[in-house]
């Protein structure tokens, strides 16, 4: 019996999927339905765990690669916030080894099991999870520049691209994507590229895809990509983006881009969609309606879960609750979510983040509670 319903499931799939490919050669994937329908489907639900907070712990918090943690710059401090039988604690890595610890104007996404990073005003700092050392960058030198963005672009060579402003006078702010080496005493910019001009923006940097960076052509109000020399190039994702209507001509699309596998998972105007590239077409599925409401999306840190919230209560996410979603990913579904999971209804979370082992979300608000799901073996 549960080979005839594998059978029936898999061409349920091998046909849905058919559609979506005559859907999408005649232009029509906009019209689909969407793969899940929330508010009608039978699905378990996780059961969560509030923490109650010492105090206020804060937005600055950072996913790490540590087990059952998360990082935190509460009290002037590196800190871990370790979670174990129903409790958490905070666990000091070094404190006030700055004047201000905090104050980020971006951490660096999770590369790495021992090394964080972050930028702050003109600075940048790495530091080592495992023996707490610590360095901080100069990179820029005028007081007019400040660190907006930061990203990994060759760790092993100690090479990163920041976006970096610099004022131009009043309310005028130029913007450039800068590659910088850091493994010599002195910052060494390699490659600039500029985002802005006289004080005027031209491009906005939206997501980095490998050692590539997606940009949004503020003019043309178009997605291009440069590769790692900053030269444009060509990719299935921005195609995508330009030329499907429920994203084009807008800044405004989330796209999480899968560490590993070749699909994102995108919020446009009316829908959640996966794009893929596995083959030698993209595909473009719809999964969810209901963009709008949508509060985030996020892929867990081992890349095996999608997160996905939308607002209950209206399209203001000022004080509104939210209903929150898991779909486990599974690379033998063409459009790699599997049917989701219930993580029920909570307030707006300041912060949403991931652990690993186990593999949890969390959502911190930071004036008073964690809140945390954990997903592994479900």
């Amino acid at each position: 019996m549960k080979n005839i319903y594998t059978i029936i499931i898999k061409v349920i799939l091998f046909f849905t999927i058919l559609h979506i490919n005559v859907a999408l050669a005649l232009g029509d994937s906009n019209s689909m339905r969407p793969i899940y329908s929330l508010t009608n489907l039978k699905m378990r639900q996780i059961e969560k765990k509030v923490y109650q907070a010492p105090g206020d712990i804060g937005t600055e918090v950072f996913p790490v690669l540590v087990d059952n943690a998360i990082g935190t710059t509460y009290n002037n401090s590196i800190s871990l916030i370790r979670f174990k039988n129903g409790r958490f604690k905070i666990d000091v890595l070094k404190k006030d080894f700055s004047e201000y610890v905090g104050g980020v104007s971006d951490f660096l996404p999770v590369f790495s099991n021992e090394i964080m990073g972050y930028a702050q005003g003109r600075r940048f700092l790495l530091f080592n999870l495992n023996n707490s050392n610590h360095k901080y960058y100069l990179i820029c030198n005028s007081i007019k520049e400040r660190l907006i963005a930061v990203d990994v672009y060759d760790y092993n060579k100690k090479q990163f691209i920041f976006n970096i402003s610099v004022s131009r006078g009043f309310r005028k702010r130029d913007f450039s994507l800068n590659l910088i080496d850091l493994s010599t005493d002195e910052p060494k910019v390699l490659k600039t590229f500029l985002l802005s001009e006289n004080g005027k923006n031209k491009f906005l940097w939206e997501h980095k895809l490998g050692k590539s960076s997606i940009l949004f052509d503020l003019e043309t109000k178009r997605y291009v990509i440069l590769d790692s020399n900053f030269q444009p190039t060509t990719h299935p994702l921005v195609t995508i983006l330009n030329e499907h209507k429920d994203f084009k001509e807008t800044s405004d699309n989330v796209a999480i881009i899968h560490p590993t596998l070749p699909f994102s998972v995108v919020m446009g105007r009316t829908k959640l969609w996966v794009a893929s590239w596995k083959g030698d077409k993209p595909i473009l599925t719809p999964i969810v309606y209901g963009p709008k409401l949508a509060f985030d999306v996020s892929i867990s840190l081992d890349g095996k879960w999608v997160m996905y919230g939308e607002s209950i209560e209206g399209n203001q996410i000022g004080g509104r609750m939210f209903n929150f979603y898991a779909f486990p990913i599974d690379e033998s579904i063409p459009f790699y979510l599997n049917d989701p999971v219930s993580l029920g209804k909570i307030e707006t979370p300041d912060k949403i983040l991931w652990t690993i082992k186990p593999t949890s979300f969390i959502a911190v608000n930071q004036f008073s509670h964690i809140t945390r799901w954990v997903l592994e073996d479900q």
